[in-house]
């Protein structure tokens, strides 16, 4: 969803409007945003460093998901026995 949003921003020229005082909220979603070239979505290899610069961020969401939810059972466990037991 935010490598959609951020290459439908590009698409259309706006990604500077994806900004919070100086901070660029694309690079702070898509880490990997960095990568994608001027001919992302026109030339072969443009668009085989998307491609890879998405699955990359489908891959790092994927790693914190699986953090937090770690996370999340080890902190239940302590706090209430019962309810983290899956």
């Amino acid at each position: 969803m935010v490598s959609t949003s951020v290459l439908a921003f590009m698409w259309y020229g706006v990604l500077g409007v994806v900004r919070f005082r100086n901070v660029d909220l694309s690079l702070v979603f898509w880490p990997s945003s960095e990568w994608l070239t001027i001919g992302w979505r026109t030339t072969i290899r443009g668009i085989m460093i998307t491609i890879l610069s998405v699955a990359t961020n489908c891959v790092l969401y994927a790693g914190v998901a699986v953090a937090l939810d770690i996370l999340v059972r080890r902190t239940a466990r302590y706090i209430t026995p019962g309810i983290a037991r899956s």
